[in-house]
């Protein structure tokens, strides 16, 4: 029988299920490859009509200045449904929303800065 859901990531002891996720990336990894040879493949084509309707979309919100509000307040929202699938169902994560999801890669950053500077490396300045 094979399972077309993919395997949970393999946590490690402390941390949480939000902002704290602690996985063991090696035994996740391994745990993913053996699932790959079995599950059952899907193409991800799209029509030709359709991808120069989404590039034409792309670069008329983005010329306007509103490609990146639409992403943010969740206009444009299928990169959205596929990280919140993988978060929820793979890593176990809480349920995330894209206010969430913006306010983790706020944090994310935030640590990642304090960690470089800590160490004493600087991030290059803008």
């Amino acid at each position: 029988m094979t399972h077309t859901n993919p395997p949970k990531a393999v946590h490690l002891e402390g941390g949480n299920f939000f902002s704290d996720i602690k996985l063991d990336i090696a035994k996740s990894i391994a745990v993913q490859e053996e699932w790959l040879e079995h599950a059952p493949k899907k193409s991800a084509r799209r029509g030709r009509l359709r991808n120069y309707f989404s590039l034409g979309l792309f670069l008329t919100l983005d010329k306007l200045g509103l490609w990146e509000p639409a992403v943010n307040c969740g206009l444009v929202s299928g990169w959205f449904k596929e990280f919140r699938d993988y978060w929820s169902k793979s890593i176990d994560g809480r349920p995330l929303t894209v206010m969430d999801f913006h306010g983790c890669a706020f944090f994310s950053a935030r640590a990642s800065r304090r960690s470089r500077s800590s160490s004493g490396t600087t991030p290059p300045s803008t």
